[in-house]
């Protein structure tokens, strides 16, 4: 059973190494990745300098599309084996270039000197247990901010209205079968929602993966799964907690922090839906 987020978890993300590929879903896809871009490049207004990229986590697909983009690129992780399996992901010349702080997110002001144009991110506030605490980071990463600078941040969440019980294992394992869902719709969805009858917590907002994929090792040994359909689920493979926002939640706390937002969820993708793209920048400029 994989533990938190350690070399085990990262090295479940990846398809393929030698070509630099990890499964979508937990990761970025190329289409998201456009949207990130288009959102960034809205961001940067001063064109007599080069822009300066945060990236939240050394998510390599956030990192070569900064680089690629053009951006001065500063890359922050708390992980060591996070930033030995992918700091090489990004090609030269820009990893050379690339500074990578390995550290808290909290007190990057400690660290960074000048202001940051674009802040990239992906599940990062999943891993922010508490709402003060989600305000406390959201703060420290304004106060980073460049004059029109942007947040940009792709966020698992409960959306309004969302059908709780189209989402339960059973039912996501009988549209799987039926080639009704992909497999990283399927892996990504079994993780977040599958088991959240029992996992997840309303009042804290918090699900608990250890309970989530420790019940498919147990459907896996019962035969009722089978070993590539558990192959599949364990891709997105976390043994920690996460904190799932609901989407009115998320969005008051955007606007309480006086950040104004843009949401436009993609088509084509099941998860698009729960786990959309926010560009956030600051209300008053």
């Amino acid at each position: 059973m994989c533990s938190d987020w350690n070399e085990e978890v990262y090295q479940s993300r990846i398809n393929n190494a030698s070509q630099f590929l990890r499964f979508e879903a937990a990761s970025p896809n190329a289409e998201e990745i456009k949207q990130y871009r288009d959102y960034a490049l809205s961001c940067t207004r001063d064109n007599s300098r080069q822009p300066r990229a945060l990236v939240l986590g050394i998510t390599p697909e956030l990192r070569c599309m900064a680089a690629a983009a053009g951006f001065e690129l500063i890359s922050a992780d708390r992980s060591p084996d996070a930033i030995s399996i992918y700091q090489d992901w990004l090609q030269e010349p820009a990893r050379s270039q690339e500074k990578i702080i390995r550290g808290d997110w909290t007190v990057l002001g400690e660290q960074i000197s000048g202001g940051i144009d674009v802040i990239l991110g992906d599940g990062v506030f999943g891993n922010i247990h508490g709402l003060e605490s989600h305000r406390e980071l959201l703060q420290e990463l304004i106060s980073l901010l460049n004059p029109g600078g942007g947040i940009i941040l792709r966020q698992a969440l409960i959306p309004r209205g969302f059908p709780v019980e189209d989402y339960e294992s059973m039912v996501l394992l009988e549209k799987y079968r039926a080639g009704q869902l992909s497999d990283g719709e399927f892996g990504l969805a079994m993780r977040l929602w599958g088991m959240s009858r029992l996992a997840y917590n309303p009042d804290t907002c918090l699900l608990d993966n250890k309970i989530v994929y420790d019940h498919y090792e147990f459907l896996r040994q019962s035969a009722v799964i089978t070993p590539d359909e558990h192959e599949v689920i364990r891709r997105y493979c976390f043994a920690g907690k996460n904190m799932i926002l609901s989407q009115d939640v998320w969005e008051e706390m955007l606007e309480s922090a006086g950040l104004e937002f843009e949401m436009q969820p993609l088509t084509g993708k099941d998860w698009y839906g729960y786990y959309p793209v926010y560009c956030c920048r600051h209300a008053v400029q």
